[in-house]
């Protein structure tokens, strides 16, 4: 975990707090793969853009938010619907403290850092854009989970915590 962070602060200039943000919302993302998602692959990617922002890309090819609400008897009538159940908390787990991962993270990056959180599931995208919040149903299918973060590079201090719940 050292090499890591030493890394990310050198090759990126990121300060501690930047670090410990993308650490605690990759974690949180990527915890939901094994917990909910039933897949059998999933990837993370990391990189910057030409403009200073880091892309974070976290996808997996599971059964999708709608379907894993649905397997745990929550019934939820389409994707739209299904992400707007998770923002509010609501979880595939029976654990009553559980359910802020999705929430917790894309306030992170769109509030703390002030950056981009897509999510794209089923038929549907959620787009936190500048903290406006917009959902665009698609024709196609994504099977499984995708979750893109673009989050400018930046030296200023960061309180991850005023987002975590």
């Amino acid at each position: 975990m050292l090499k890591v962070i030493e890394f990310l602060k050198k090759r990126y200039r990121l300060n501690l707090d930047s670090i410990q943000g993308f650490f605690y919302f990759i974690s949180e993302l990527s915890i939901n793969i094994p917990e909910h998602a039933k897949a059998t692959r999933a990837f993370l990617k990391v990189f910057k853009t030409e403009d200073e922002f880091l892309e974070i890309l976290i996808k997996d090819d599971g059964v999708g938010i709608k379907n894993s609400l649905l397997q745990s008897k929550i019934f939820v009538e389409d994707d739209r619907v299904a992400f707007e159940e998770v923002f509010r908390g609501i979880s595939a787990k029976n654990e009553r403290v559980r359910g802020f991962g999705l929430r917790t993270s894309k306030n992170i990056v769109s509030y703390a850092f002030g950056g981009n959180f897509l999510l794209f599931s089923g038929q549907e995208i959620f787009l936190n854009q500048r903290g406006k919040e917009n959902f665009f149903p698609v024709s196609g299918k994504l099977n499984g989970t995708a979750v893109d973060c673009l989050i400018p590079i930046s030296r200023k201090k960061i309180d991850i915590y005023k987002f975590i719940e």
